[in-house]
This record gives C-alpha cells, sequence and structure tokens, in this order.
C-alpha cells in the first residue's frame, strides 16, 4: 500500500529543492566558478532533488510491483515502461 504520509514528505521536500534552485536560475557559470559555497549549496541542492524522485519513483514501483530495480537508472526506466512517466524521460542503458 502507498504510504501516503511518505509521499507528501517526499514531494514536499522536492517542491522546496525546485523552488530553490529556481531562486538560482539567473546564475551565471562565471558566479558559480567564484563562489564555492554557492556552487555546493546547488550542487547539493540538486543531488537531493534527484534523490527524493528516485525515493519517490522506488516506493511506487514497490507498491505497485512493477518489479526490482537494479540501479538507479533501471527505477525511471520502469516508471516509463509503466507509463507513468512519458517515454522522453527514459534513460538509457549504457550496458545495452
Amino acid at each position: 500500500m502507498v504510504d501516503k504520509v511518505l509521499l507528501h514528505e517526499k514531494l514536499k521536500l522536492l517542491t522546496e529543492y525546485i523552488l530553490d534552485l529556481q531562486e538560482q536560475k539567473n546564475l551565471s557559470l562565471s558566479d558559480l566558478e567564484r563562489n564555492k559555497q554557492l556552487r555546493r549549496y546547488i550542487e547539493r541542492t540538486l543531488h537531493l532533488a534527484v534523490e527524493a524522485c528516485l525515493d519517490i519513483g522506488s516506493h511506487i514501483i514497490a507498491d505497485l510491483g512493477l518489479g526490482e530495480p537494479e540501479s538507479y537508472q533501471d527505477i525511471m526506466n520502469i516508471l516509463c515502461q509503466a507509463g507513468y512517466l512519458p517515454a522522453s524521460s527514459r534513460l538509457l542503458s549504457t550496458t545495452s
């Protein structure tokens, strides 16, 4: 069964990370090169956003019995194959 509280919390965090990143959208590459703290903030926020997406995807896959992802890439591919993400989101396997 989907843990609605868990998904709600993960989505809330993901929304926060996206808003934080949107606040920085006008930064230039030179801004990031000059400011190590800002660069690390952006990198870490992106990392947290991706992690939240993978957690949400893993939870959905497990709950719906869609398979056993062997890698992070598999999470997105399984969700695409099941129609939960558009096919254009599908990641190409590097081992094919």
